[in-house]
């Protein structure tokens, strides 16, 4: 489905390792690994509260954001 939240399991030698998840309508889904002692619903529940309308989780969003204004003000002075 093209729909946010909408999600599909990704199976390594039969197991489910994580999902590619959809964060928002017609975009491309993002790859969800699972991490330690957390289920994969509790990992796309999270990713999907920490979106607020981006792509990109918030605290992802925000890195990149600060990473992309300090290189900036690196090279102009």
């Amino acid at each position: 489905s093209e729909e946010a939240g909408a999600w599909l399991p990704l199976i390594f030698n039969r197991e489910t390792v994580g999902a590619a998840l959809r964060t928002r309508t017609h975009v491309k889904p993002m790859i969800i690994s699972l991490g330690h002692r957390i289920s994969l619903a509790i990992s796309l529940h999270y990713v999907l509260a920490c979106c607020k309308g981006y792509r990109l989780p918030e605290p992802t969003r925000q890195a990149d954001k600060l990473s992309k204004d300090n290189s900036f003000h690196e090279m102009s002075g």
